[in-house]
């Protein structure tokens, strides 16, 4: 017996976007040799292995072991693969696809088995009842038809009962009208209803009280129905009628006479009967047998033919041709009936090179074309494959031998511009051969180019013997464009260019042939050589791959943001787009301000290096000096950016040494207000004060802050942090700022908080954003950002998700990861550590991984099963957008159990003593500290740094402790910088940012956490500038549980923030939105 797996737990044990291409690769038949193992362990209780071989969706092999447990709720689904996804993936999807469909099948042979036995067993039973009817058929004479006035096709009701003294009585006819009426009344047994149902369609036909004919459909089934219950009679014979399921094939012939004259007939064995319904039923009266007959035509057809005159051999000539060109009312199929040879007719061969011939019927924009081949006076459509066809001309007989290599040879002329048109796809339906354009009609770009590379065939398809017509009326005229104009005008803060064709003295604006080309095509790889564009008068336009292809690579992002017209509006931010206009075959009229700042914005080109402040108090290495001329590049063109240099590289720095350029220049008319987080406010303090003391540094901190907002308009800098921001918005809405710079600028990534609302009101002429993360989840924080910073440059976020976010996360459509790098390059600054400080240590990181012991992981089993039973209900009850904090809930407590028991608040808990990460911890701490190693530990858990404080004090091992509790701030983290104590616990909330301890060697995450921005935001706390000594970071994990998982989301978030700054490449970085259908994969089992 198999494991029944539903639909439900299917999708609960694999993400969306696995089960698509899971499903795919099934349908493909990529699942192959997969071997099922059933392994029952206890009655409630079974395993089912499935090992596979699956052919991935680039042809690689891959093994893939599933396992099913089933208990007597639920079944759960384990499995890994040799892929890079690992657990979980598509190809075991498809395995599961494959193994199902298997057991169907197999389980609809075991269910008709079962039924037969059961219907064989109720079959064998004695039947006894009051009553019951039988029905006798009665028909005309032997073997032939019988006209409608007689007692032919016919049914008798006859009525069985016993005598109240038990004897059977003899069956006397019943009136039909009181059989229907007593089926109304429901005091018929049901298996009558069907009959009554059928007697009623037949109801017109009735003959007498007791008897209704049986003719069309309906009679077909009523007959078929009563003879099947083996409860019909053929006329008087006392044995009923056996329903025979094969068909009989009737078979037209003639009949003739000795006359030398002949009709149409059908052969109809001898003491068999013809029953004129549909599809007629032929009966057996020595067999006592019944079955359907195939006819080749119709019932109404063959019951005329059937009443057909002997007739002269000429006039049967004219009859078959008359019925092949479907003159008479024949059913569809007609055309494949066999007709019978007609005695005495003159019979015609023909031996001939066939003549192709090609007409066009309908119009542009649908063009239909009809194809036949031309045999003498002879015209057969291709889509006919008999190599012999015999038709009926002026009381001839014609036998055509076809030749079929020759009609292949001309059809395989027409197929690189037409495509056959299928039955189903005409209306009304018809048996000519018609064809279309391939990909559709003139409206699309493809199927015009099909269009005008048949009509230039047109002249080789006739010089090769094609006849070919209705094509002069619809000939197209081809223009070309001779070359393209661009028109540039620079106004206050925007340009304007607009773009016009000339065709010999005109000028014809391109916006619609733009428009039409953004549609039609994704990039400018996939515009032909030549690219035609059909006008409403029916003319055409060639343009050039050359002439159009700079213009769609220019305007395709602007399209997505506005329509296209005669004069398109080109903001600032925007002019790069249009670089690639400079090298084109373009003629440029008016201003070409908009291409000379294109340019700078492409390449940088116009980056020209500044001075270094003259109060600077360091010196700034290579790439910090061209940050600081990438800022005034923005600064002198109006522009905002994000500055987004990896932790580390010192953006601090270069922001200082901006703001102190600004004041030295004299072009600091009003102060600068700093946003930061408020764990960092002594970070900028101490660095501004150090490397820039000539700047006045107005602190908003603290209680007494109020007293200080009378210094604002006097600072250089005023320095405050997000929380105060949405306390003190009134306040600050007051004043105008130079600039607006928010550090850490990640915590805007959501627009919708009043956080982002309160400093999007404040006032500035500048704005400036500091992050080594502007992507933690999605695109959607990347758009949060620059909208803060110049509004409408990535559009609205409709438009955003539309153009950028979905086709990057979701479909990965080829070449859009590149136009948004493409956009955003020239606004946002981004150099990792390798790239710029080639002197860095190495970094070595290493996962160490865990098993719990027996307690530990029963425990963490029954939290699994327990919360994800609580979550499944919730879903139920609210959806699960609505169950987030439940879900949540549940997650947290795995991640707790994983780090220490004793961290989660249920009596069950209390019961577990051992954390095997912990001893791991404390085990790889002795280790460290015997080689003189420096550690920082990171944990999302204050409690948990409160547990290795106190295991560290029963070692004698010195710590400083830094949390979002802890007051002398300064002091926690000069104990360890200034080597008095050789570990330091960090809260990730308190101490992943800002902080600067290259004093430290070694990092461990103690436990793993979603985004890897923030764990690599901890970890570089140590290895940054300063650093001399190779770091190793060490991950604690525990096998087989959502710490693994969370490990595999983290691969997943970083493949976007890698693509993302990766300028000209892509990868195949699937959907990473932490989304709630994420969290809830994350309690299944492993």
């Amino acid at each position: 017996m198999s494991i029944k797996l539903t639909f439900h737990q299917i999708t609960d044990a694999f993400d969306s976007g696995s089960l698509a291409r899971g499903k795919s690769l099934f349908r493909d038949g990529k699942a192959t040799n997969y071997r099922a193992t059933l392994k029952t362990q206890e009655p409630d209780y079974r395993q089912l292995l499935l090992e596979a071989q699956v052919i991935g969706s680039r042809g690689q092999l891959y093994h893939t072991d599933i396992t099913i447990l089933e208990d007597e709720d639920s079944a759960h689904i384990r499995s890994e693969c040799t892929c890079p996804v690992y657990i979980n993936c598509k190809h075991a999807v498809a395995v599961i696809f494959q193994y199902l469909q298997d057991q169907s099948r197999a389980e609809t042979h075991e269910q008709f088995d079962s039924w037969w036995q059961s219907l064989n067993a109720v079959n064998a039973l004695p039947m006894q009842r009051e009553e019951w009817f039988s029905f006798q058929l009665f028909l005309g004479e032997e073997g032939c038809y019988t006209p409608s006035f007689t007692r032919s096709n016919q049914i008798t009701m006859l009525r069985h009962h016993y005598t109240p003294k038990g004897k059977l009585a003899k069956p006397k006819p019943y009136r039909a009208e009181t059989f229907i009426n007593r089926i109304d009344r429901g005091v018929m047994p049901a298996e009558y209803h069907a009959i009554a149902e059928l007697m009623r369609l037949c109801a017109e036909h009735y003959w007498a009280p007791t008897n209704i004919r049986f003719q069309g459909p309906s009679g077909f089934l009523l007959a078929k129905m009563m003879i099947e219950k083996g409860e019909a009679y053929f006329q008087n014979q006392s044995e009923p009628l056996v329903w025979d399921s094969e068909p009989f094939a009737l078979e037209l012939r003639y009949l003739s006479n000795s006359n030398q004259k002949a009709k149409l007939t059908v052969t109809i064995p001898k003491q068999h009967f013809l029953v004129l319904c549909e599809p007629p039923i032929l009966i057996d009266s020595h067999q006592h047998r019944a079955q359907a007959v195939n006819s080749p035509v119709s019932t109404q057809t063959l019951e005329q033919l059937l009443k057909m005159p002997f007739a002269k051999p000429e006039q049967l000539g004219q009859l078959m041709e008359r019925i092949e060109q479907e003159q008479m009312r024949l059913p569809q199929t007609s055309k494949s009936v066999s007709l019978p040879d007609i005695p005495g007719l003159e019979t015609q061969e023909i031996h001939a090179t066939p003549i192709p011939y090609l007409e066009m019927v309908d119009p542009l924009p649908n063009p239909i074309f009809h194809c036949v081949f031309q045999y003498d006076d002879i015209y057969l459509n291709p889509e006919s494959r008999q190599a012999i066809i015999q038709e009926r001309l002026q009381g001839k007989k014609i036998i055509v031998h076809r030749d079929l290599t020759a009609e292949d040879t001309a059809l395989k002329q027409l197929t690189p511009w037409l495509s056959a048109l299928t039955p189903e796809q005409l209306d009304p339906p018809t048996q000519a051969t018609l064809f279309q354009l391939k990909a559709g009609n003139t409206d699309t770009a493809q199927g015009l180019e099909n269009f005008i590379a048949l009509q230039q065939a047109l002249p080789e398809l006739k010089a090769q013997g094609w006849i070919l017509a209705g094509f002069d009326q619809h000939q197209v005229d081809v223009i070309e464009v001779e070359d393209i104009q661009v028109h540039s005008a620079t106004h206050t803060d925007w340009f304007e260019l607009s773009f016009n064709m000339r065709i010999g003295t005109q000028l014809v604006p391109m916006a619609p042939i733009l428009e039409n080309l953004l549609k039609n095509y994704q990039s400018s790889e996939d515009i032909p050589d030549q690219v035609h564009i059909i006008n409403d008068d029916q003319t055409v336009l060639q343009l050039t791959k050359a002439q159009v292809a700079p213009l769609f690579d220019s305007l395709i992002q602007l399209y997505q943001r506005q329509p296209l017209t005669d004069k398109m509006r080109l903001e600032p931010f925007d002019a790069h787009l249009v670089a690639g206009l400079a090298d084109a075959p373009l003629q440029w009229i008016g201003a070409r301000d908009s291409l000379a700042l294109a340019q700078k914005l492409k390449d940088f080109k116009g980056v020209t290096s500044i001075d270094v402040p003259k109060g600077l108090k360091a010196t700034l290495r290579p790439y910090q000096q061209f940050g600081l001329d990438w800022l005034n590049f923005l600064h002198q063109h109006g522009f905002n950016g994000i500055l987004a240099d990896d932790m580390g590289l010192g953006k601090t720095l270069q922001t200082l040494s901006w703001c102190l350029t600004l004041k030295e220049k004299g072009d600091l008319k009003q102060p600068i207000l700093l946003v930061v987080p408020t764990s960092l406010i002594g970070n900028w303090k101490r660095e501004a004060q150090q490397f820039t003391p000539d700047l006045n540094i107005l602190t908003l901190h603290g209680s007494d802050r109020f007293s200080q907002f009378e210094y604002i308009e006097t600072a250089d800098i005023v320095l405050t942090s997000y929380p105060l921001i949405q306390r003190d918005e009134t306040l600050l809405s007051e004043f105008d700022f130079d600039y607006l710079i928010l550090d850490e600028a990640q915590k805007i990534k959501n627009p919708r908080t009043k956080l982002y609302l309160s400093l999007q009101s404040l006032k500035s002429r500048h704005r400036l954003c500091l992050t080594g993360t502007p992507v933690e989840n999605h695109l959607g924080e990347l758009w949060s950002i620059f909208n803060f910073l110049m509004p409408g440059f990535l559009g609205n976020l409709k438009q955003f998700k539309a153009h950028y976010q979905k086709p990057i996360e979701v479909d990965r459509t080829p070449g859009v990861q590149h136009q948004l790098n493409q956009k955003i390059a020239p606004f946002l600054l981004r150099r990792t550590k390798h790239q710029v400080v080639k002197e860095l240590p190495d970094k070595t990181e290493i996962i160490k991984t865990v098993e719990f012991d027996k307690d530990q992981a029963n425990l963490y089993e029954t939290i699994r099963l327990t919360m994800e039973d609580k979550v499944r209900q919730a879903v139920a009850e609210k959806g699960l957008a609505q169950s987030q904090i439940t879900l949540l809930d549940a997650l947290l407590k795995l991640r707790q159990v994983c780090c220490d028991p004793g961290l989660v608040k249920i009596d069950a808990a209390k019961q577990v003593k051992h954390s095997a990460k912990l001893e791991l911890l404390l085990d790889l701490l002795t280790e460290l500290l015997d080689g003189q190693h420096r550690v920082i530990i990171f944990s999302q858990f204050a409690e948990m740094l409160k547990r290795i404080e106190s295991e560290l004090k029963k070692h004698a091992i010195g710590y400083s402790l830094l949390t979002g509790q802890t007051r002398k701030r300064e002091d926690a983290i000069n104990r360890f910088k200034d080597g008095e104590v050789p570990v330091f616990l960090i809260s990730l909330k308190a101490g992943g940012v800002g902080l600067n301890l290259t004093e430290a060697d070694t990092v461990i995450h103690y436990d793993p956490w979603w985004n890897p921005a923030v764990e690599n935001q901890a970890t570089d706390r140590a290895y940054r500038i300063g650093q001399n000594k190779e770091v190793f970071v060490y991950k604690l994990v525990v096998a087989n549980t959502i710490e693994q998982k969370i490990l595999q989301m983290q691969a997943n978030k970083q493949a976007l923030q890698d693509q993302l700054y990766q300028q000209n490449k892509t990868n195949e970085a699937g959907q990473i939105h932490l989304q709630a259908e994420d969290l809830l994969n994350l309690l299944k089992p492993d």
